[in-house]
């Protein structure tokens, strides 16, 4: 490994580095001279939307790669990002908005960059995401969106910001706006606890290289992992007997949720989410009778105090999805009533390709899925992670300084 760290420096040329900060700072210079000139005619010579924000993300794309060409988590690389979130503010209270939170409010403008699964997750407040607004001529539209979830638990010091869904309609592409939303996300590594952000994808999917080529210029490194939910889908499945029996045998205890009235259901979720100290978006749709699905969800025993509980809700793409977990008492007991009716209940389904999404919430119902269903799907994924644990030597302003006050000459012989 020292070898090839060795020949991976020997490839570096200072010099270049050098050379191009110096073009990045004189084109800032430039750029600010023409962006002043058109802040000076926006609104009233006719000037468009689209031809000052072109400038204004100019400018911030040359602070990005300032940022990503030494480092974005070196204090230098902070420095730029900062200087680069300014710009976007100054453009926003200038010309209009650029970069905004997607909420239930503004989400029809990004309807074009989102998927079905994706907005919901939004509306329900079960994902967070920003979206990029851009112009063509005098309209702007909702040109990208970045959706995101912040993973923590009490066993852990800092989040980490997961990054589930990014994509750029096709008639913006070229104007990075990937960059754009990237940034902003590393940025919040700066301002909140989040020690690290990933983000994954299938290996294979055609978007894998162009994905790969946007987060390895921001230094993300890579490695491969499995797909970490369990997804079933029935028509793979080939044991169905075993299935029968043991839903026969053990799925008679569980009682769905659709046995119960509107008032009682709502009462049993507040109830149970209320008992383990729940703190997330179902607290939102506890109340909503069409989002969880009442056959494929039950509970086990007393619906005042129960054993068990599974709340399932079926996505708009129509995987059904495990939302929550939990068992009383009597411990992993009432585990094979809810595998047995989930799996069971789906025997009858009258769709032809039935699938489901299990997050491992429990470790002992895990197990007993992959032995109840051992035709499992799992995806290859590569992930791309920035970490805070990846800067070892810090490079700050000074450093840069250091570096640009020597000639191309005096960088060459060192």
């Amino acid at each position: 490994l020292a070898n090839e760290i060795r020949e991976d420096v020997k490839k570096i040329n200072v010099a270049d580095i050098a050379r191009g900060i110096r073009e990045m700072q004189e084109l800032l210079e430039f750029i600010d001279a023409r962006i002043a000139q058109q802040k000076s005619e926006f609104g009233i010579k006719g000037m468009n939307r689209e031809e000052i924000e072109i400038s204004y993300a100019l400018k911030m794309d040359l602070l990005y790669h300032l940022a990503f060409g030494i480092h974005p988590l070196t204090s230098y690389g902070k420095k730029c990002l900062f200087e680069a979130t300014r710009v976007r503010h100054e453009f926003e209270e200038t010309v209009g908005g650029y970069t905004t939170r997607i909420t239930p409010k503004n989400i029809s403008i990004f309807t074009p960059v989102l998927s079905e699964d994706m907005k919901e997750d939004i509306i329900t407040g079960r994902r967070e995401a920003i979206g990029a607004i851009r112009a063509k001529g005098i309209k702007t539209y909702g040109a990208g969106a970045l959706v995101y979830y912040l993973d923590s638990d009490d066993t852990m010091e800092d989040s980490i910001l997961r990054i589930e869904w990014l994509y750029v309609h096709p008639d913006f592409r070229g104007r990075r706006i990937a960059d754009s939303l990237i940034a902003e996300v590393v940025y919040q590594m700066q301002k909140n606890s989040i020690s690290a952000i990933t983000a994954s994808f299938i290996v294979g999917d055609s978007w894998e290289p162009v994905m790969g080529n946007v987060f390895s210029h921001w230094k993300f490194m890579f490695g491969a992992q499995m797909e970490p939910d369990t997804i079933v889908r029935m028509a793979d499945v080939k044991n169905l007997d075993e299935i029968l029996k043991f839903y026969e045998k053990y799925g008679k205890y569980a009682v769905p949720l659709s046995k119960m009235d509107n008032s009682n259901l709502t009462a049993l979720l507040e109830s149970e989410l209320h008992r383990n100290k729940y703190r997330g978006y179902l607290w939102g749709q506890t109340k909503s009778p069409t989002y969880f699905n009442r056959d494929r969800s039950c509970y086990i025993g007393n619906p005042s105090s129960p054993d068990g509980i599974l709340m399932v809700h079926r996505i708009p793409s129509g995987t059904y999805r495990v939302e929550y977990m939990s068992i009383g008492s009597m411990g992993a007991k009432p585990l094979p009533a809810m595998a047995g009716h989930l799996f069971g209940q789906s025997l009858n389904l009258p769709e032809a390709d039935v699938v489901f999404d299990i997050p491992i919430l429990m470790d002992e119902f895990d197990s007993l899925v992959e032995k109840l269903v051992p035709q499992q799907k799992g995806a290859l994924l590569v992930t791309a992670v920035l970490s805070n644990s990846f800067i070892r030597d810090d490079v700050d302003e000074d450093a840069i300084e250091t570096l640009l006050s020597f000639s191309d000459e005096e960088l060459t012989e060192a």
